[in-house]
């Protein structure tokens, strides 16, 4: 079937999957989803805001309960490339620090959510377009970590499909069309095991144009003949709706 999804709660989730009883919210989701996306608690800020210490909770029971009603659940995000979406801990790291605990940050997350995220988010928004967005090769002064890390989710989670996502993508803003296509190339010439394209889609009435929406699609599938998902979708206008 068409894959449509939506953002969820953990927590909403979690309550069903404990309580063995269906709120009014987690019907609607099951009813008109059959994928689903956590809004924060998969990512690593959360996940280990204390060094060491992982927390999986609401996230085991919001992923048992997708698993039981037969949805599928995309990952996001392993990794984010700008420093305050990362834990505060990791900003004093050395270079050797920071490499093992991304690692383990890979290692741990991908297998404890193996058997239930069917797509990773790998490292979130990467086009370094307005700037921020260098945190990883920043810390480890290597222009092939990124490659690396990809290479080493490829090794753990083989069958699970690896994304790239960034925004301002549709729309092409500050020529982050151009942007991405460069980095895409980049990576799978080095050898980054990237299996599909994710592209988010934060829009307002002003932004839509749709045959430029489809030229955009068409040109990165011409070129990369990777799939293509909208991976986050918003359409947020100014006043007051009506029918």
């Amino acid at each position: 079937s068409f894959p449509f999804g939506t953002m969820i709660f953990a927590d909403n989730l979690n309550d069903c999957y404990m309580n063995n009883v269906d709120s009014d919210y987690c019907k609607f989701t099951k009813d008109n989803f059959n994928w689903v996306v956590d809004n924060s608690k998969m990512k690593w800020k959360y996940m280990e805001y204390q060094q060491g210490v992982w927390r999986t909770d609401p996230q085991d029971g919001m992923m048992q309960w997708v698993q039981r009603n037969g949805l599928n659940l995309r990952g996001h995000c392993l990794l984010w490339s700008r420093a305050d979406r990362n834990p505060a801990w990791t900003l004093g790291l050395d270079t050797k620090e920071f490499i093992d605990a991304v690692y383990e940050r890979l290692d741990f997350t991908t297998k404890w959510a193996e058997p239930y995220a069917m797509h990773w988010d790998v490292i979130n928004e990467m086009v370094d377009e307005p700037g921020n967005h260098t945190y990883y090769l920043d810390k480890t002064g290597d222009p092939e970590f990124r490659v690396k890390i990809f290479k080493r989710v490829k090794e753990l989670i083989p069958n699970t499909t690896l994304f790239l996502n960034d925004y301002g993508i549709l729309t092409n803003n500050n020529n982050r069309l151009v942007l991405y296509q460069e980095q895409i190339r980049e990576l799978l010439a080095s050898g980054a095991p990237i299996d599909a394209i994710g592209i988010q889609s934060h829009l307002s009435e002003e932004r839509i144009d749709a045959e430029y929406f489809t030229y955009v699609i068409e040109e990165l599938y011409k070129e990369f003949g990777l799939p293509i998902w909208i991976t986050e979708f918003d359409w947020n206008r100014k006043g007051a709706v009506t029918d």
